[in-house]
């Protein structure tokens, strides 16, 4: 008959509690380096033009940090760091007829016109979610010249090369922390 160790099974409950309660404190830890913030303003908003809410919080972590006053050298504005230009063709084609350029430091309009410029992207796109970045950051008219070139694409719908260095690093940098942020909260996402 087997001797019962007593002893080993105690060590054996401690060290699982011991791991799940590491465990727990690294996504405490991982959820303050990557914070979020305006979560129903993401959600609701991807939900309405159908965008990855992941996507759009690795986007806005990349973009402003989730500082709703950021202006960037390139004077882009607010939580998703749209330009007046974009933001008021954006504006024109939601029927926003009060939209005013001050309105960018609105988090759920800026999260709102965001998603819907990612829909746009997507759909210009085909859905190629490197493409609908690179698009997003050094914008389409340029992607669109670089899939023409068969040195940036072979298809001409996929890039394979991305040859403004800022954009390719723009373009993993977002899907790094949609990958991220997917981890840390997709068990957090309301029930749609």
């Amino acid at each position: 008959m087997a001797k019962r160790h007593p002893f080993r099974r105690f060590v054996l409950v401690v060290l699982v509690f011991v791991l799940a309660a590491g465990i727990y404190n690294i996504k405490h830890i991982l959820r303050a380096i990557y914070p979020v913030a305006y979560e129903e303003d993401i959600y609701a908003a991807a939900q309405e033009y159908a965008v990855d809410p992941y996507l759009i919080m690795g986007i806005i972590k990349a973009e402003s940090g989730f500082d709703v006053h950021a202006v960037s050298h390139k004077d882009a504005r607010g939580l998703m760091q749209l330009t007046d230009e974009t933001a008021e063709w954006i504006a024109e084609k939601l029927g926003l007829l009060d939209y005013d350029v001050t309105l960018y430091a609105d988090p759920a309009l800026n999260i709102r016109m965001g998603c819907y410029y990612v829909r746009y992207l997507s759909d210009l796109f085909e859905y190629e979610t490197k493409t609908v970045l690179a698009a997003y950051n050094a914008g389409p008219n340029r992607v669109k010249e670089w899939l023409a070139d068969p040195a940036y694409s072979n298809d001409g719908e996929t890039l394979t090369h991305i040859p403004f260095r800022e954009t390719e690093r723009y373009v993993n940098k977002v899907q790094n922390y949609e990958d991220v942020y997917r981890r840390l909260y997709s068990a957090d996402a309301p029930v749609q």
